[in-house]
């Protein structure tokens, strides 16, 4: 019988088999390739454990000749951040899978508030750093990974990896369900982390001796708690009341290490995994605009090359001597040496006519810039500019503004499913456990909630219902010129507030709710009877006043009436 394996020999399998698919497959040839053309201050470890490019600020640049590639990731990068997940307004709305309990004005209120405390602990934690740093990693290398831990002081603490330091696997739905990275970790952080009697003796005895500079690999596996692996993890917080096995292992080892360094877990799935575009059974993301226009980047570079070359050559041409030409040297500046008959003089002169023609290499040059801008979608995020839609009417320019939304739609949709989604989920589960959620009202208690998005992207993608209602009140405005009567009384006004609210992610909260409405439609019946009581009072009194001042015997009204009441007598 085979002698069943420990945990460490378990788990250097395992990250043997992950190391081995992301070469083999290619991933680390061609995210080497990005990086040197693109990005070349990340992806240090790609395919690779390289102790000094940790902290390392040596120029890397040798191979960019022209910044257009980097500020277009940036570009993006930014606007993905600005327009979908925005630190500076509401990007989400927590919601109920109960739609009817969704119209409940309590219910609404308390998810209003749930909503703002979620916003209020991103924005004081580095979740908006670390997001646009994924932004980056997604946009270039097709996929990004960042893992969101609970903290003390900020309730959370992103950390946003770069391509090379970790390494996924796919659950058979084809979700990312573990995470491998690697940490070239100090040993003061290792013993600050897991404690002195939990790093290994090697370790124990650097850091006595006062070595706690020198660094070790240290591999972080994050996976489910199925059983794959011969572990037991302790207990953990679940939830307020409850406490459980983790649902995810979290086991921190070294290779060489005698033991595990830590072994814990959570209770929900911590890693943020978004994938450009996922192909069939493909483990990392595809089709995203580096690897996209990786091509053009490098035409760029050397079309920009010939371009230089060529300036020069006309501004100092190569030069050959008068006589027989024995070595020619072409570069700019190059004399070509040769030799002539004895007594004849020598002279030099330009070894070719250079006839560069520089404006149609700028305008192939600019073509190209300009793919890869389009490529990196820099002209949807500054469509709004002022040269494009001088001459738009708003109807045009919100128009225009939908159909190149639509082309970012397919990601922003996988997007919010395989990271945002996630993140929201994480970050409420952190925040109920430590106290900052609100009880739900009764009629929500144990109710699925559900998640909206209301970034300006995800709003750019509603708005077609609501120029659809601006289209009807133009309309109905316009009737009302010519027959009031038909168009009267015939919107729902309540209804299409709400509608316009909803599609505009404005806060259930700027609305006044139906009690206060009703209350206040009810004082407003009370006083116009107590004014229309007040009224009829008024036209009593003075109707008694006048038949008090008449006078009797003059034919008057009165006469009529008491002489017809005296017939009536008799």
């Amino acid at each position: 019988m085979a002698q069943e394996k420990t945990l460490l020999q378990q788990l250097n399998k395992l990250l043997k088999t992950v190391e081995d698919e992301q070469e083999s497959k290619g991933w680390t040839t061609q995210w080497r390739d990005i990086r040197d053309n693109l990005l070349p201050d990340r992806g240090r470890q790609i395919g690779t454990e390289d102790e000094s490019a940790v902290n390392d600020g040596r120029k890397k640049r040798q191979n960019v000749l022209t910044s257009v590639a980097e500020r277009s990731v940036a570009n993006l990068a930014a606007g993905l951040k600005s327009y979908l997940t925005t630190p500076s307004r509401p990007w989400f709305q927590l919601r109920l899978k109960d739609t009817v309990l969704n119209e409940d004005w309590e219910v609404k209120n308390w998810l209003d508030r749930q909503t703002a405390a979620m916003h209020r602990v991103m924005n004081k934690s580095n979740f908006y750093d670390a997001i646009h740093n994924i932004y980056i990693e997604l946009a270039g290398f097709g996929c990004g990974a960042m893992i969101i831990l609970e903290d003390e002081l900020d309730t959370i603490n992103c950390k946003a990896l770069t391509c090379g330091e970790y390494y996924f696997d796919i659950s058979k739905k084809g979700t990312v369900n573990q995470l491998v990275r690697k940490i070239y970790m100090q040993v003061d952080n290792m013993v600050a982390e897991f404690g002195l009697d939990n790093v290994g003796d090697k370790i124990k005895s650097q850091y006595e001796n006062g070595n706690g500079h020198l660094r070790h690999w240290v591999y972080h596996y994050i996976g489910p708690n199925d059983k794959r692996l011969n572990v037991d993890p302790p207990s953990i917080l679940i939830s307020p009341s409850v406490v459980a096995k983790p649902q995810y292992l979290s086991i921190y080892w070294t290779k060489d290490g005698e033991k595990e360094l830590s072994v814990s877990g959570f209770a929900e799935w911590p890693v943020m995994p978004p994938r450009w575009n996922v192909i069939s059974n493909d483990i990392y993301g595809t089709e995203c605009p580096g690897m996209i226009e990786l091509g053009n980047i490098k035409m760029a570079y050397e079309l920009l090359n010939d371009e230089l070359t060529g300036v020069k050559k006309s501004i100092d041409p190569p030069l050959i001597s008068d006589g027989n030409v024995d070595i020619v040297n072409t570069i700019p500046g190059g004399v070509s040496e040769g030799t002539g008959s004895l007594g004849q003089q020598q002279s030099l002169r330009p070894l070719y006519n250079v006839n560069f023609d520089i404006a149609s290499a700028d305008a192939v040059l600019e073509k190209t810039k300009e793919e890869i801008r389009t490529g990196f979608f820099n002209n949807l995020f500054l469509m709004l500019s002022a040269d494009d839609n001088d001459r738009k009417t708003a109807f045009e320019v919100a128009r225009l503004q939908e159909e190149k939304m639509s082309m970012l739609g397919p990601m922003i949709e996988r997007l919010n499913t395989s990271a945002l989604d996630i993140a929201i989920d994480r970050i409420w589960a952190v925040m109920d456990r430590q106290g900052l959620i609100e009880p739900p009202p009764e009629v929500a208690a144990n109710v699925e909630m559900d998640i909206e998005y209301i970034s300006l992207l995800a709003q750019a993608q509603k708005t077609s219902s609501l120029r659809s209602i601006d289209s009807l009140l133009d309309f109905m405005s316009r009737a009302a010129q010519f027959a009031p009567e038909a168009i009267a009384g015939l919107p729902d006004w309540a209804e299409m507030t709400e509608i316009y609210r909803d599609g505009s992610g404005a806060p259930q909260r700027v609305l006044k709710s139906p009690e206060v409405l009703q209350a206040e439609a009810e004082a407003a019946a009370a006083a116009a009877q107590r004014q229309q009581g007040m009224e009829m009072a008024s036209q009593m009194a003075t109707g008694a006043k006048d038949l008090s001042q008449a006078k009797l015997g003059e034919g008057s009204a009165l006469d009529a009436v008491l002489a017809g009441g005296a017939e009536n007598l008799e």
